[in-house]
């Protein structure tokens, strides 16, 4: 009873240490993250401090303007088309449908090119249905082809103005059918004439624009069915302008989160043969911008880490040579990842890999940043870094204070598979690969030697041949029997 009594203090100590290492841990990790939202926060803040706030006074329209149909002039108008919409003369136009407008008190057309502005998202929507089709409120076309109703994108002050005309009866309303609509598409108010309008073969256009103003509004995340509905609503744009029209519209815009790769929308960018592709293609997003801050931060060059595999300098590697510099790197990502990635970085799929595709693939920049216009995380002089919670110790210690594993010189990392191996080990113990990064043979071993012709196959010593091309072992003509 003594033994079982202490076993169980034993257990009961291990646990509290365990768990107080894992807290530790947790702090440690939460102060990083917490260090990265602060310097995001500011880095917003002085994109947002860029933007131009010049010339947003409103125009005032006058209410009869909803009682004939808009003409679509740009700047006589206080309407003009979605299509026509664009933030500088850079941006593509995008073909939306016709029956999609914008007023232009929500976006000037003459702001273009007078400096970037602060992009506003659509809350308030106007559904309008044209003066000649109010009696009929139908969704037939009219004889001159025009859209039956319009759906057009308000400011948030013409939203609140229409919706007092609405309450207050004024005496315009009684013969103009509108609706002010959410841009989940909830009615908040409707006119005593409008009425609904139809849906033409299960898709409703009015749907379809405002699934389009999600689109504009940097929306990332659609149903199966909203995502068919938003494919009818760009089907006349190609596919490189409706990526680069809606990365116009995130830079312009705060977001806490500016990857689209790993979301619904990655379907709207990429034909559908790739649909199988996205998450590969969402993973090489990710380490694109997870090497681009390390490159920022640590200055690391990945052109020499792909040198330094590159063995025979002839500026093509394998994939599984990729897997080892992506791990150099120390980007933070499973194995897994990396040998996703390196599939999907190899188009031909013939497993050579070249230092021109590399770069492209990853965006490596041609000119890395300096000690001068970069911030950079070095640790400090009588330090090591714990590769397991990158708590920085005195070299004193010989393990970590916080999660107590064993660092400094003690360690080595595996670049095969980074694995942590004891400083006495020449193998991982995972994998078989040496500190070089190459297969090394194992202890009780001898290799059959490439260089005498052998197979390279690591055979136990008590063979004297080898067992894959039965070739002596280079120490046999001295070996005494």
């Amino acid at each position: 009873q003594a033994v079982v009594g202490q076993l169980r203090r034993v257990a009961s100590s291990h646990e509290a240490t365990q768990a107080k290492l894992g807290l530790n841990q947790e702090v440690v990790h939460e102060q990083e993250q917490e260090e990265e939202q602060e310097e995001e926060v500011e880095q917003e803040e002085q994109k947002v401090s860029a933007f131009t706030r010049d010339d947003e006074q409103h125009q005032p329209w006058s209410a009869d303007v909803l009682l004939r149909r808009p003409s679509g002039g740009l700047g006589d108008e206080p309407f003009y088309p979605f299509a026509q919409f664009r933030v500088r003369d850079e941006q593509p136009l995008i073909a939306f449908s016709d029956a999609l407008w914008v007023s232009d008190n929500f976006f000037k057309t003459r702001w273009r090119g007078i400096g970037d502005r602060k992009l506003k998202n659509v809350h308030i929507i106007l559904e309008w249905i044209m003066p000649d089709l109010v009696e009929g409120a139908g969704d037939d076309a009219s004889s001159s082809g025009k859209p039956p109703r319009l759906v057009v994108a308000l400011s948030l002050a013409e939203g609140e103005t229409l919706r007092w005309m609405v309450h207050t009866n004024q005496p315009v309303m009684a013969g103009v059918g509108i609706a002010l609509r959410t841009i989940t598409g909830r009615i908040v108010d409707a006119s005593p004439c409008f009425v609904h309008g139809r849906a033409e073969d299960g898709a409703d256009t009015v749907t379809i624009c405002l699934l389009c103003l999600r689109f504009f509004n940097c929306d990332m995340y659609y149903t199966d069915a909203e995502l068919e509905l938003l494919e009818k609503g760009l089907s006349s744009a190609p596919l490189q302008d409706r990526r680069r029209f809606f990365t116009e519209c995130l830079r312009l815009r705060r977001r806490e989160r500016n990857l689209w790769a790993d979301t619904p929308l990655a379907k709207i960018f990429t034909p559908q043969a790739e649909w199988h592709l996205l998450r590969a293609k969402a993973q090489l997003a990710l380490m694109r911008d997870t090497l681009h801050q390390r490159i920022k931060t640590h200055r690391i060059d990945p052109a020499a880490a792909f040198h330094k595999v590159d063995i025979e300098n002839t500026g093509i590697i394998t994939c599984e040579d990729l897997q080892r510099v992506l791990q150099s790197l120390h980007l933070g990502f499973a194995p897994g990842d990396y040998v996703e990635v390196c599939k999907a970085v190899d188009h031909q799929g013939t497993n050579a890999i070249s230092l021109k595709t590399f770069i492209a693939e990853f965006e490596v920049p041609e000119v890395l940043p300096t000690a001068e216009d970069t911030t950079v995380i070095t640790p400090q002089e009588g330090t090591w870094e714990c590769l397991h919670c990158t708590v920085q110790n005195p070299t004193v210690l010989t393990v970590c204070e916080v999660c107590g594993n064993p660092g400094g010189s003690s360690v080595w990392q595996c670049h095969q598979c980074t694995f942590i191996n004891m400083s006495g080990c020449m193998t991982c113990d995972a994998c078989g690969f040496g500190t070089n990064g190459q297969m090394e043979c194992p202890p009780g071993h001898w290799t059959c030697a490439a260089e005498t012709g052998g197979c390279t196959k690591f055979n136990v010593n008590n063979l004297y041949y080898c067992d894959a091309c039965d070739r002596a072992r280079p120490d046999l003509p001295c070996h005494r029997f």
